[in-house]
């Protein structure tokens, strides 16, 4: 069977905490119920039972490397996890969690989430659709720019200091390439602003 070290090794390859864990106990409830067969009267020859037995210690053998994977993967799961939410802190506090103007934050969410706003010429003329973004959108980007971050723990400053220059180079072209669609983004926000206002 495996030993400590290939399994540390190895980890990458067994998935996440949740799947050992149901690996271990799927291969735990295998073994019990091949001891449940001893237990019955089935006249099993000498050569029979032994492979029951050789399937049983294999199967409690591959339960514990999996136990062993599931605590080494919690570990490392709660490290990665308090890397980002360190690194979202810092991002959040940082420039560009301070982005404040519509044109900035959307430049910003044309970088980060390119799939997601690839064309900014899709926004329909209704303030929901233009406000959207800036509500959800922009946290996710924040998101995202942290766990890429993460994973560098010790160079976040550096790093964010890095990707804000290269967006400070990149911003003209940006604004050249979306910068119609950002002022019909803002015209549709003020529009709605204005109505919020004419209700009251």
């Amino acid at each position: 069977m495996i030993d400590d070290k290939r399994l540390v090794a190895s980890i990458g390859l067994l998935g996440n905490s949740t799947k050992s864990k149901k690996l271990a106990t799927n291969l735990k409830r295998l073994a019990g119920g091949l001891q449940n067969i001893r237990t019955f009267d089935l006249e099993l020859t000498s050569a029979e039972q032994k492979s029951i037995n050789d399937a049983i210690a294999v199967l409690t053998s591959a339960a514990g490397v999996y136990r062993k994977a599931m605590t080494i993967q919690l570990k490392n799961e709660k490290v990665r996890k308090d890397n980002f939410e360190r690194t979202l802190t810092l991002v959040q506090a940082s420039r560009f969690g301070k982005l404040e103007s519509t044109e900035d934050k959307y430049l910003f969410l044309a970088t980060v989430l390119p799939n997601t706003l690839s064309n900014l010429s899709d926004i329909s003329e209704s303030y929901a659709s233009a406000i959207y973004p800036l509500k959800y959108c922009f946290t996710e980007a924040l998101e995202l720019i942290a766990r890429r971050l993460a994973e560098k723990p010790d160079q976040v400053q550096q790093e964010l200091e890095a990707a804000w220059q290269r967006f400070q180079d990149m911003r003209p072209r940006l604004l050249e390439r979306h910068g119609e669609q950002i002022r019909k983004v803002i015209a549709l926000l003020e529009a709605g602003a204005a109505q919020s206002v004419n209700r009251v």
